[in-house]
């Protein structure tokens, strides 16, 4: 028997101490007392059962060495080593087998090659499949509950803030520390922009300029008594831009609402708690009222509904931006509209990030729309070269898929007779 033991444990099994120590411990006891030789181990640490086994580190390693005839028997402590879905457990048995490779389980009396065996493969994948579900079930009630209760779970903590004590007593706390190099606090930067915006009636692009002159930094920065936890540092460029601005006043945070679960693009429960405010309710309110007339009073507002035919699918070939639809008051009766590269008003992107606005040209919608439709008034009366040319592609395209297969098949048989 050439025999081998997949080892698997997941980042939640590890807080239960099920490691892949406590499996290879439990292995070498159980050869040792069969005098059996072990061909390798194969330990996927910190991988989830619910990631094919091809799509393992270790997992890839272990097929390889099933192709090349090196094991025919892999050894798991549990069914659920394989994974924690029934059809994933059943697909890696069957390719394993169709590999001349038995599965055995060390803990569980199953023969994978009779229907009976199968039959409690089945069962107990499923069982599997329902023990990951309630650890998650119950790892998203505990973080919620956690959460309701105030707890600061980790993420990106918000511009204003910082987080004191650790796990579940943890809490967010209005950052009045001064700004390394600055005399004034997160706090009382978030204050002057509400000011700004709700008192004095300034455009975001305005208030962010304002603070690029002082020199006032968008992102936190630490110094050595104020460990940065789930900080901001680095992905951003440091200075302000206007659509930074926007989501700082819309954000209901700093009336001292916070929602959690937001940001996450897991399918979970969005509930809002309290936290400690910066600006008062009053003051929150009249800026969003400030922002909404803005925009309502903007004479650019009213093109925000004119059918762009290419928004969004233009990108600068300067700094890789999209490119937006703007407009300007009609000049003699004459409609102006252009496709404007997104970092030409605002600093953003690879020129945002040295202070500098994207170079790039305006292009005129009217006279690039008019082309692109008369393009597609030209297929549509005469198709037949475009189609023309769209089956030589095909052709092409198929003539590479061939030769990738062959080639696929040289590879598979090389690993297969190594020598």
């Amino acid at each position: 028997m050439k025999a081998a033991m997949y080892l698997r444990v997941s980042t939640e099994e590890q807080k239960e101490k099920q490691t892949i120590a406590s499996q290879r411990n439990f292995g070498e006891r159980y050869f040792a007392s069969h005098n059996m030789l072990v061909y390798s181990w194969y330990a996927d640490d910190g991988v989830s059962g619910i990631i094919p086994l091809e799509q393992r580190p270790e997992g890839v390693r272990l097929l390889a060495d099933a192709r090349a005839g090196k094991i025919d028997t892999v050894f798991v402590y549990r069914l659920d080593r394989l994974g924690r879905d029934p059809r994933l457990i059943l697909n890696i048995i069957n390719e394993l087998e169709s590999l001349g490779v038995q599965v055995r389980s060390l803990t569980e009396n199953i023969d994978t090659s009779s229907p009976a065996g199968r039959f409690l493969i089945t069962i107990l994948g499923g069982v599997a499949g329902l023990e990951r579900e309630t650890i998650i079930q119950r790892s998203v009630e505990g973080t919620n509950r956690l959460a309701r209760n105030g707890a600061w779970l980790g993420g990106i903590v918000p511009y204003g803030y910082l987080v004191v004590g650790k796990r579940e007593d943890s809490r967010l706390v209005v950052s009045e520390k001064l700004i390394p190099g600055c005399q004034i606090s997160e706090a009382e930067v978030v204050r002057i922009i509400y000011g700004l915006a709700a008192e004095e009636h300034k455009t975001c692009q305005t208030i962010a300029d304002h603070l690029n002159t002082l020199g006032i930094p968008s992102s936190h920065i630490p110094d050595e008594n104020d460990p940065p936890r789930g900080k901001r540092l680095t992905t951003t460029s440091r200075r302000w831009s206007a659509g930074h601005i926007r989501n700082m006043i819309v954000s209901p945070t700093y009336k001292g609402v916070h929602q959690y679960g937001r940001r996450t693009a897991k399918e979970r429960e969005v509930f809002e708690r309290e936290i400690p405010a910066i600006v008062s309710i009053d003051l929150w309110e009249r800026a969003q009222k400030a922002l909404h007339d803005r925009q309502l009073a903007d004479p650019r507002s009213s093109t925000a509904t004119r059918p762009y035919l290419l928004r969004g699918l233009i990108k600068c070939g300067l700094c890789g931006l999209t490119y937006i639809g703007a407009a300007s008051p009609p000049y003699k009766s004459t409609e102006r509209i252009y496709y404007v590269c997104n970092g030409k008003g605002q600093l953003r992107g690879r020129y945002g990030a040295e202070g500098k606005k994207c170079p790039s040209k305006t292009v005129n919608a009217i006279a690039l729309e008019t082309a692109i439709w008369k393009d597609i008034e030209t297929f549509l009366r005469n198709p037949g070269e475009v189609i023309e040319q769209l089956g030589q592609q095909m052709h092409l395209q198929m003539g590479e898929e061939e030769q990738l297969y062959d080639e696929l098949a040289r590879q598979q048989q090389a690993i297969a007779n190594p020598g």
